[in-house]
């Protein structure tokens, strides 16, 4: 089955669609999102890594993203925040314009003060990108990936 590349959905009578992100933007914007998310759902806030798999579901990782974004300084949260409105686009008849042009500003009209748009967007283009990481196994393996690199470096270097 393959994963979709964008998402449609409405807001206030307009519609908008989320992109993928790159791979590059998107395995920074999720270690910086696990970063902050393993260690409470873990059971150790000290350890990002630990001898045991987390056990996370898409539900979950639903649930605690607001309070995890609330937590982010403003400099972090910006950055994160100007990378998912880039995937970000309104459906016009005139065809797909983005959120967020490529010179940095606005595209699209009424958004420069529309927090609660700004914000639906955020979250919905952070759920579309990263919860297929829950549904299909993709952070335990990649927490069994880093403990294995982890040990494997440890044992090279003894």
């Amino acid at each position: 089955m393959s994963r979709a590349e964008f998402k449609e959905f409405e807001v206030g009578g307009r519609k908008f669609q989320v992109k993928r992100f790159d791979a590059l933007t998107g395995s920074y914007i999720a270690f910086t999102l696990f970063e902050k998310i393993l260690p409470v759902i873990m059971g150790n806030k000290d350890q990002f890594i630990g001898s045991k798999t987390p056990d996370v579901s898409a539900d979950k990782f639903s649930e605690m993203l607001p309070s995890t974004l609330f937590k982010m300084s403003r400099e972090d949260f910006t950055a994160l925040q100007k990378d998912c409105l880039k995937v970000c686009y309104e459906v016009l008849p005139a065809g797909l314009t983005p959120v967020i042009g490529a010179n940095g500003r606005w595209g699209i009209i009424g958004v420069d003060t529309d927090t609660g748009l700004i914000l639906r967007l955020t979250i919905e283009a952070l759920l579309f990108n990263l919860l297929g990481f829950f549904k299909e196994g993709g952070l335990s393996s990649l927490v069994t990936s880093l403990n294995s690199s982890t040990s494997a470096t440890k044992s090279s270097n003894a």
